[in-house]
């Protein structure tokens, strides 16, 4: 068993590097990989996420079942849960989603692959690790953790909209009604 301030540390070093390969796998896919196109990227991406954020907060749940500090801290759980709930298939979509893009466009994954474990990085880090210091700092930290969740549902809401723009835009075959 880990000492709790190293596991503090261990957990959101390792969970991007388990989480988001786990992602990816869905993307290969072959019914998957043969209907990804750069118009519809961010759709699968937000569906892969989406289903990520279930079996993630499922796990979750029944883990705190059993937990004496959650059933002392209902109140707590029941009003910060929620938000979690809501904002988590954004977030994990967001973050698949420069992966999911790369791979539709047939251009190399690295790139895609390390801003998406980066940003979760970022993200568990700030959300989870005990930090020190001033309460100002940790809360500048905190802080830092929205914007970085709200930056990645903004870029997959724009990617979805650009996406959905293109499929209506795009020109039809065969004999005009005019």
């Amino acid at each position: 068993m880990l000492n709790p301030d190293l596991s503090a540390i261990v957990t959101p070093l390792t969970a991007p590097f388990v989480e988001e390969p786990a992602k990816w796998l869905v993307l290969f896919a072959p019914p998957v990989r043969r209907a990804l196109r750069p118009d519809n990227a961010a759709a699968f991406a937000l569906a892969v996420g989406f289903g990520f954020a279930v079996l993630e907060f499922w796990t979750q749940a029944a883990s705190m079942i059993g937990v004496e500090a959650y059933r002392e801290q209902w109140l707590w759980v029941s009003l910060t849960q929620p938000i979690a709930w809501l904002l988590g298939p954004f977030v994990h979509g967001g973050l698949v989603f420069f992966f999911a893009n790369r791979l539709a466009q047939g251009r190399s994954l690295w790139s895609g692959a390390l801003i998406g474990i980066g940003l979760h990085f970022a993200l568990n880090a700030a959300l989870t690790v005990r930090w020190g210091g001033p309460p100002l700092l940790r809360a500048t930290l905190k802080t830092l953790s929205a914007i970085v969740a709200v930056g990645v549902c903004l870029i997959l809401a724009i990617a979805l909209a650009r996406g959905f723009g293109a499929g209506l835009r795009k020109p039809t075959r065969g004999k005009r009604s005019d």
